[in-house]
């Protein structure tokens, strides 16, 4: 958190902005205040302002605790979930791959059957003339 005083009173009276940045996502807040606002006032400005965006810290508690029990330990080489229950936990997310697999392999299948009918193996000779389909490409390559 940081303060920025010193700015020109606003029709509302403030003259400072409160920053505050969170460390991990480094998403930022700013707040207008007054530079004379005590501490109480400004615990329920960060309450009222910042806290509320993100609800309450004990909401969020069970899917903190899911995702750090099935995160990766490289000190166990495998997640504590797994390292508990003896195998990997099925998510809900995982239930939807499976369903997208169930609903996306039939066309994939019907597809792929499609391309390889169509599909012709040519076999070129030293010496035969081919048409040669060249994109521009603007990178440069340097070597050594």
């Amino acid at each position: 958190m940081d303060f920025v005083s010193g700015l020109p009173l606003t029709p509302t009276k403030k003259d400072s902005v409160w920053v505050a940045i969170d460390r991990l996502t480094k998403s930022t807040h700013f707040v207008r205040i007054r530079t004379d606002y005590s501490l109480q006032k400004l615990a329920k400005l960060y309450v009222s302002k910042i806290v509320r965006l993100h609800g309450c810290w004990e909401e969020h508690l069970p899917m903190v605790e899911f995702g750090y029990n099935n995160s990766f330990r490289s000190s166990i080489q495998m997640a504590p979930y797994e390292a508990l229950y003896g195998r990997k936990c099925c998510s809900p997310l995982c239930v939807i791959e499976v369903s997208e697999r169930k609903l996306i392999g039939p066309v994939s299948t019907g597809q792929k059957s499609y391309a390889d009918l169509k599909h012709k193996d040519i076999e070129f000779n030293v010496g035969d003339f081919v048409f040669l389909k060249v994109s521009p490409w603007n990178n440069v390559l340097r070597f050594g």
